[in-house]
């Protein structure tokens, strides 16, 4: 599904190189030689993903040396964890068929607020204090409330269920589904911009801009960092992705949004 931790799970952009990030801030000179991380051992004690071994990467995954050197433990299980309900919502939501049309775009994108807003509030009481992580800045939901703007609405008030994160490291897990959205979302206005479709509305699907490769590996280190010391907190991190997508998919099924 184009638009969802990886709003398509595709191949991660290429980077800049360590020089330029360091001199952008995306990564502390103080821990770069400091974030030494733990390698893909296989062994029951490494991970919690199925069968309590580590899915070794994919060739896209591990296309080049930093993202190989990130993929130990935490994003391993995540992407085998996740992999069947990326699959699910890609065959069922039909985003881009939506918001390519002008009579379903504005209504989307509302349900994009409301699954960002909340999953937003739900991480904050646990991440807002993470320093290098910058989470003000990575809140979305504002830049979604001015496109809805721009598309002649009004953002939909903060009512109806949300998603009950309980620990720091599910919380960790929630904000992987909606940093990789700002990859996906790059496909997604590629993908109208091929069919002509107008762009308005749909700055959030691109926040990030130039920006976007960097401060996804940044995200990447810092979850391997926060949740990969033991087994239980990646279970954690694995337990709040699933629930932010499954809030996913309860916020922008099509039903959500008639």
């Amino acid at each position: 599904m184009p638009g969802l931790a990886c709003y398509a799970a595709s191949r991660i952009p290429e980077p800049a190189s360590a020089a330029t990030r360091q001199k952008r801030g995306f990564v502390r000179p103080d821990r770069q030689a400091k974030q030494v991380l733990r390698p893909a051992t296989g062994r029951d004690d490494a991970c919690m993903c199925r069968g309590g071994t580590i899915n070794q990467p994919s060739v896209d995954a591990c296309t080049f040396a930093e993202t190989a050197a990130l993929s130990a433990t935490t994003l391993d299980c995540l992407r085998a964890e996740t992999s069947s309900v990326h699959r699910r919502l890609d065959q069922t939501l039909g985003l881009v068929d939506r918001l390519q049309g002008p009579e379903t775009r504005a209504a989307l994108v509302a349900r994009y607020y409301v699954f960002h807003r909340q999953t937003e509030n739900a991480v904050a009481p646990f991440l807002s204090a993470v320093a290098d992580l910058d989470f003000a800045a990575r809140r979305r939901s504002p830049l979604i409330a001015r496109d809805i703007q721009a598309l002649g609405e009004s953002a939909p008030p903060d009512d109806g269920p949300g998603l009950d994160i309980v620990t720091r490291c599910e919380a960790f897990g929630a904000l992987y589904v909606l940093e990789g959205s700002s990859l996906g979302g790059r496909l997604i206005l590629k993908d109208l911009a091929r069919r002509c479709s107008p762009m308005t509305g749909l700055g959030f699907l691109n926040p990030y801009g130039a920006l976007t490769s960097g401060l996804w590996l940044t995200f990447l280190a810092i979850l391997e960092r926060e949740t990969a010391s033991r087994k239980e907190t990646i279970k954690q991190t694995v337990s709040g992705a699933l629930k932010a997508f499954a809030f996913a998919e309860l916020c922008l099924s099509k039903e959500s949004s008639n």
